[in-house]
């Protein structure tokens, strides 16, 4: 389900989204729009408030990159102290 799927099925304005999520209207507009992706923790809170609905894939596609760098960067972490 897409953010403006989402937002049209509970009746809800730009406004009101975005004051949920706690940003302003013209940042969430680009987000819905496409033209914006959001942070990871901004992609948490949209999957909070959508309580699933709107996915991680849907928000940023390019997240299975974030997660296997941050992955990466822990592994690297461990290591060091395993020396």
């Amino acid at each position: 389900m897409t953010l403006l799927s989402y937002r049209k099925q509970n009746k809800l304005t730009q406004q009101e989204m975005a004051g949920k999520l706690k940003i302003d209207q013209p940042y969430y507009s680009k987000i819905e729009g496409g033209k914006r992706r959001p942070g990871t923790r901004l992609v948490g809170k949209i999957f909070v408030l959508t309580k699933g609905k709107v996915g991680f894939i849907v928000l940023r596609p390019d997240i299975h990159k974030i997660m296997e760098k941050g992955v990466r960067d822990e592994e690297k972490r461990n290591s060091c102290l395993d020396d």
